[in-house]
């Protein structure tokens, strides 16, 4: 259990670490992946402010030169605008964004004006002129100073006191006409710019993956990619842009809507026309939406195929490497206990010569038979399986004590130099078996084998279920075969007189139990001996 567990700790501390530098570098690399769209997008957005801005001093310039010039002044004083209309008809054809074009009296009549129909520039007859004296932008007109250039807002243009139809937000550029002598006020140039055309313009130069937004400062959307969510403080639509649609994240980078964007302020200190406004460049929701879309560290990762895939690797790795280190561990385990094996076999070889000197002679047949009954006995008591054959393969090593000291027999021997004698020899047999760990059965074997049930055994006087079973059966079938085998000078006894004496030494130095599943096995060990003896 101990070693699965660290196995266990081995394989997640892998895990960790592997899942850990590639989570971060996963996380870095998006991160730089999408600081490049952010800077890309804050790029094209300046840039679509920067046109916006050198399109709108054109125009300036452009209305300035035609209000410097002469025949618009002499126009006004004659109110002959032949020479005018041909010139005005000109920059119309020319510049499509123009899609009016007027002069205006001190008092804001219109005077001349064409307009742009069916893509030609049309004069429209004096029936057709209006009064714009009360629109808001002549009033500002008249009361800037006569040196400016006015702009007006950017917001549906009105004509004949209804919206103009199809709706497009138009930008006024104006300028007073003033008599150079007495510095009076004649009226006004004015050119009317079509705003959705050019905006129109600057989203087409955008790459197919951006969209482009321009909000105003009534926070209504001058452009929108749906024309239906356009100018709704002018028209009955409730789509207005919100501050909450915005999130700032580290790295200076700006979410529209949970999507990547760039945002650029057209504040001017010396045009008012964009005063408030946004210009708002964002990511379209299907371009790669695992980097333009705001998206916790947490989320990166489980959305990414490639931390999916170094998972699963490093957990084949790890479990990889555990299984490689325990088919190594248990080679080498193998190899030390072959080389324990093959050590402890010197050792019986040498010992087995001491044991051959002392004068006793067991038969590679006692051994076999030792070992046969003592596995029939255990399995007869229904053991654990791993017990039984712990015993089978152990049961040889009874008396190897008696190999490492062998005992003095002559007759002077006293009962305290034979306890002594034999104390050793247990510690002698114990003491051998644990340099080579062979387990507890085996040690039980050697150390307690030779305990009787009643307590009057050695080396520890152990009695009753005290002794180890494994003891106590090796104990009965050594003691049976040591009976039924040939000794020194000693007549062989029967079958049925070995069997006796077992049953009577039953309670006293055998267990009752063993005895009398011992007991069960006679047909069988009755047969073995006669088949070793013919």
């Amino acid at each position: 259990m101990s070693r699965l567990f660290y196995y266990l700790l081995f394989c997640l501390g892998l895990i960790l670490v592997v899942m850990g530098f590639t989570s971060l570098g996963l996380i870095t690399y998006r991160n730089q992946q999408v600081n490049d769209l952010s800077s890309n997008a804050a790029q094209q957005a300046a840039s679509l402010a920067a046109t916006l801005a050198v399109n709108e001093q054109e125009d300036q310039r452009k209305l300035e030169y035609f209000a410097g010039l002469s025949m618009v002044r002499q126009g006004l004083e004659s109110g002959d605008y032949t020479e005018l209309e041909e010139l005005l008809t000109k920059l119309m054809l020319s510049d499509s964004n123009v899609v009016q074009s007027r002069l205006l009296d001190s008092e804001g009549l219109e005077l001349f004006k064409l307009v742009s129909r069916g893509g030609r520039p049309i004069r429209l007859n004096s029936i057709e002129l209006q009064n714009k004296a009360h629109r808001y932008y002549v009033s500002e007109l008249f009361a800037a100073p006569p040196s400016q250039t006015y702009f007006s807002q950017v917001d549906l243009n009105v004509d004949y006191g209804v919206l103009e139809l199809p709706h497009r937000p138009v930008l006024r550029i104006a300028k007073q006409i003033v008599d150079p002598k007495t510095q009076q006020m004649l009226g006004a140039l004015m050119f009317n710019y079509d705003m959705r055309q050019e905006l129109e313009n600057l989203a087409a130069s955008l790459p197919e993956e951006l969209r482009l937004f321009v909000v105003d400062a009534k926070q209504q959307y001058l452009f929108h990619p749906n024309s239906a969510r356009r100018y709704c403080a002018e028209l009955p639509c409730d789509s207005y842009f919100d501050e909450s649609q915005l999130h700032h994240q580290a790295h200076q980078r700006l979410y529209f809507n949970q999507h990547l964007a760039a945002l650029i302020n057209l504040d001017s200190a010396a045009l008012s026309v964009h005063s408030g406004s946004h210009l708002l460049v964002a990511y379209k929701q299907d371009y790669l939406p695992y980097l333009t879309q705001h998206l916790s560290p947490s989320k990166v990762l489980v959305e990414s195929k490639l931390w999916w895939l170094m998972l699963v690797l490093s957990v084949l790795l790890s479990s990889s490497v555990c299984v490689l280190h325990a088919r190594i561990s248990r080679k080498l385990y193998l190899q030390r206990q072959q080389h324990k094996t093959h050590k402890l076999l010197e050792s019986l070889s040498q010992l087995m010569d001491n044991f051959h000197q002392s004068g006793q002679n067991w038969s590679h047949e006692h051994f076999k038979r030792l070992a046969y009954f003592s596995r029939l006995l255990a399995e007869h008591m229904e053991l654990d399986e791993q017990v039984v054959e712990d015993i089978y393969q152990f049961a040889f090593l009874h008396d190897i004590g008696n190999f490492c000291s062998i005992p003095s027999k002559t007759e002077e021997s006293n009962v305290a130099e034979q306890q002594l004698t034999e104390q050793r020899t247990m510690t002698n047999g114990y003491q051998l078996l644990r340099n080579f760990k062979l387990g507890s059965v085996a040690k039980n074997i050697v150390v307690a084998q030779h305990e009787r049930w009643d307590g009057e055994g050695y080396p520890k006087r152990l009695a009753g279920n005290a002794i180890p079973i494994e003891a106590r059966i090796v104990s009965l079938v050594h003691h049976f075969e040591s009976l039924m085998a040939q000794q020194f000078d000693s007549p062989q006894l029967s079958f049925d007189t070995c069997y006796a004496i077992i049953n009577e030494q039953s309670g006293k130095a055998f267990d009752p139990n063993l005895v009398q599943a011992f007991n069960a096995l006679e047909p069988e060990l009755r047969r073995a001996y006669s088949q070793s003896t013919s």
